[in-house]
């Protein structure tokens, strides 16, 4: 199994989408991590063999689509915008 951050695509000096969160939990972690594993950019690149990681700004319907297509997945969430507690 090939491990696959799936994040939005990014021009380098991006500065909206290249926030800490992914750096630290996506490209560092990539550093130390076998050739094979990697970022996609597109879903639909997503194979049987990976294990993709949705970071907090994927969708249900991104979830959704992999379990369509019988892609394992995790949803790697530091913010909880799913909660279903009301706020005072």
């Amino acid at each position: 199994m090939n491990i696959k951050f799936y994040t939005l695509k990014i021009k380098e000096k991006d500065s909206e989408h290249n926030r800490a969160s992914r750096r630290f939990r996506a490209l560092i972690p990539l550093k130390g991590m076998r050739p094979n594993d990697g970022q996609i950019e597109d879903l639909n690149k997503a194979t049987r063999d990976d294990i993709v990681v949705l970071a907090k700004d994927s969708s249900i319907s991104e979830g959704q689509f992999l379990l369509d297509k019988n892609i394992k997945f995790v949803f790697d969430i530091c913010d909880n915008k799913w909660s279903t507690k009301k706020k005072n």
